[in-house]
């Protein structure tokens, strides 16, 4: 597979994005035109109308977070039987260690588990909060868009994981995935973590973290999140 770089924009640029993104009921919202730092307002509102309309408008399809084609057993395919999966441990969060299995929700609320995706040739995670700029400006990128489109005829998963609002205090919801969702057009597979346990089970940090795993749950790569690294890994389990 060839570097992103400049493919990894859509073709609705950032500054096209930009009326929607710091309109005011969005800001409130989300808080889309900060500088990242958590606040104590602003998400309230995400479980009213505005969060509803964007829950029953995200995209089209069945299966995690509503991705198109997708199914709650994976990304392309359907439930796939694997010897040695779910794995059995032991477990850990290091390179080459067997991850442990966390439960997270899908924006319509279903529970998916990390070892769901035990079958899987290869699967990428990445966390996202709505506080962090640099999280904020990967997902008007797209790049996960295109992560997503170059691997989806592989065994391959991607999910992208909501953690946090704009406020600390304040996890994030069904509605509020289905928001995020919606706001950036993400065709992947979307989720959220309501009680932080990619951070305490994981060891990823809420913004803006990747781990990379091979079959079985292997962890390839765990860490700050960067597009050339991402890459490589998968570029090495898939081979191109």
């Amino acid at each position: 597979m060839a570097r992103l770089g400049a493919r990894a924009r859509r073709p609705t640029s950032t500054a096209r994005l930009l009326p929607l993104l710091c309109a005011p009921w969005l800001v409130a919202l989300l808080g889309a035109c900060g500088d990242g730092t958590p606040t104590e307002t602003g998400v309230g509102g995400v479980g009213g109308s505005a969060g509803a309309g964007a829950s029953s408008g995200g995209s089209s399809g069945s299966g995690v977070g509503g991705a198109a084609g997708s199914t709650p057993d994976g990304g392309s395919g359907g439930s796939i039987s694997v010897e040695g999966c779910p794995p059995e441990g032991p477990f850990g969060t290091a390179q080459g260690e067997v991850a442990p299995d966390v439960t997270l929700l899908d924006c319509e609320g279903n529970e998916h588990h990390l070892h769901d995706l035990c079958p899987r040739q290869g699967a990428y995670l990445y966390t996202w909060a709505a506080w962090c700029s640099s999280c904020q400006q990967n997902a008007q990128s797209g790049t996960h868009n295109v992560l997503w489109s170059a691997y989806q005829g592989d065994d391959f998963d991607l999910w992208f994981v909501v953690t946090g609002t704009t406020s600390l205090q304040e996890p994030p919801d069904a509605a509020y995935c289905a928001l995020v969702r919606e706001l950036y057009q993400l065709n992947m597979p979307v989720l959220y973590d309501p009680t932080g346990v990619t951070q305490s089970m994981l060891q990823l940090q809420p913004n803006s973290a990747s781990l990379v795993m091979s079959q079985h749950d292997v962890i390839e790569l765990t860490g700050p999140w960067a597009l050339p690294i991402v890459e490589d890994e998968l570029q090495s389990i898939f081979g191109h």
